[in-house]
């Protein structure tokens, strides 16, 4: 029997990547039951995403969990007794291991708080997927920052004599004194769990808590670079990182474009802001464009009034259906994320990229430079907003030259998608899971 849990999606957060594991799984342990815990809305995303995109896993089995959105207090609670059911659902079953595919510092600190101090859970196993929360060990946090609360509430000033309260007291019936003794606990709670989130931040510092106290624990991060760079900032003697190619179902159809002029897309999440300077840095060199630069995804904030911007969503998150079908006809991705982001983590975008086989224009990042030369170029790195601009402008202007190049792009992306696709990297994962 697999375990496998994700505490923390909802929705259709991470449903591709997510899905994809379940797929490794099953490919990896075809004659092994799958368990697979999380939140009932992220179950349902799943199971959509399993079958839009043709997926069957017959040995799987879904099994909620009512995971609280995780931040607050309660939550924080919740998590503890939650966690320790799973665990010991795991002991149960006579297995010893189980595969967290999300984790956050206060979950996994919880967890290893588990692990050494119930005597049946020493013995376990985690392998717990590399995110974005990840990246936070390259972050220093200051442990002073969080505001102090010291517990005070009303204090008694200098003018209230211990003989006034006494006759107060003595006064008022027992049901209304148990009823302010209630209040006054409920306010002192009430108090300290508006502090949390920066109590947790303080308490919980990710390279703390990832970096040390790793017996049975093991780390799978989403790309080969992200283990060097994490070996730079965590000692490789106290922490075992393994990896796997972020494990994507890629689209299976090919779609072949005739388009009269360009087409460029963001897709997902974007960055309306730095599409706004690209858009900028266009409208003022010229007044008549022939190109279309498409927002698929809901965030659209900056990009009105650009005759060449068109925002079919409208401001909401569309269906993957939609995404799907708005991205047919397009010749490029953008791709708009600062030189610093995802050097600890790997970006989802450029495996949309690759499920679509889209050639991509992108903001110089070590993430999509490594998928860009890993077997042949399939893009165009610029160091700017200013030189995205000056690209699109001069892939329109020789459009027809610019479908050559774009065509030799496409076969490169052919062969990354083949070196990366899950059916040819599953056994990765089944090497990590071995403990």
């Amino acid at each position: 029997m697999i375990w496998v849990c994700e505490p923390l999606c909802r929705s259709f957060s991470h449903e591709k990547v997510n899905s994809g594991f379940l797929y490794s799984m099953s490919l990896a342990y075809h004659d092994e039951k799958i368990i697979f815990l999380s939140h009932k809305s992220h179950l349902k995303s799943i199971s959509d995403i399993l079958k839009h995109d043709n997926v069957k896993i017959e040995n799987l089995e879904y099994r909620e969990i009512p995971f609280k959105q995780a931040g607050t207090f309660y939550s924080f609670i919740c998590y503890f007794f939650q966690l320790y059911f799973i665990l010991s659902s795991v002991i149960r079953s006579g297995e010893n291991k189980i595969f967290f595919l999300s984790y956050s510092a206060p979950l996994l600190w919880i967890v290893k708080k588990l692990k050494s101090g119930f005597s049946k859970f020493q013995n376990l196993n985690f392998l717990i997927v590399l995110h974005g929360s990840f990246e936070n060990i390259n972050t220093e946090v200051v442990a002073q920052s969080a505001p102090v609360f010291n517990g005070t509430v009303n204090a008694i000033g200098p003018g209230n004599r211990l003989s006034s309260k006494l006759r107060k007291v003595a006064s008022t019936s027992p049901k209304n004194i148990i009823k302010k003794i209630i209040n006054r606990i409920t306010d002192y709670l009430v108090r300290v769990m508006s502090f949390w989130p920066q109590i947790s931040e303080s308490l919980f510092i990710e390279k703390n808590i990832v970096g040390f106290n790793n017996a049975g624990f093991r780390y799978l991060a989403l790309s080969p670079y992200i283990i060097e760079n994490a070996y730079k900032i965590l000692d490789p003697r106290h922490i075992d990182i393994r990896y796997i190619y972020m494990p994507i179902v890629f689209a299976k159809e090919k779609v072949e474009i005739n388009n009269k002029h360009l087409k460029v897309a963001t897709f997902g999440y974007g960055n309306s802001k730095k599409l706004s300077e690209v858009s900028n840095y266009i409208s003022n060199s010229r007044e008549i464009f022939s190109f279309e630069i498409r927002v698929i995804g809901m965030d659209n904030r900056e990009t009105e009034g650009f005759s060449f911007v068109s925002t079919p969503c409208l401001g909401r998150p569309p269906s993957r259906e939609e995404m799907e079908s708005l991205a047919k006809d397009i010749d490029f991705f953008i791709i708009l994320y600062d030189k610093h982001k995802y050097r600890l983590s790997c970006s989802g975008s450029i495996y949309e990229a690759l499920s679509y086989r889209k050639p991509i224009i992108y903001l110089d990042n070590e993430c999509i430079n490594f998928y860009n030369v890993e077997a042949g170029v399939i893009g165009i790195n610029c160091e700017n907003t200013k030189e995205i601009a000056e690209t699109i402008l001069k892939l329109s202007d020789n459009f027809e030259e610019s479908r050559i190049m774009i065509n030799a792009f496409i076969q490169n992306i052919d062969l990354v998608r083949e070196k990366v696709r899950i059916e040819n990297n599953f056994r990765l994962l089944k090497e990590a899971y071995t403990f």
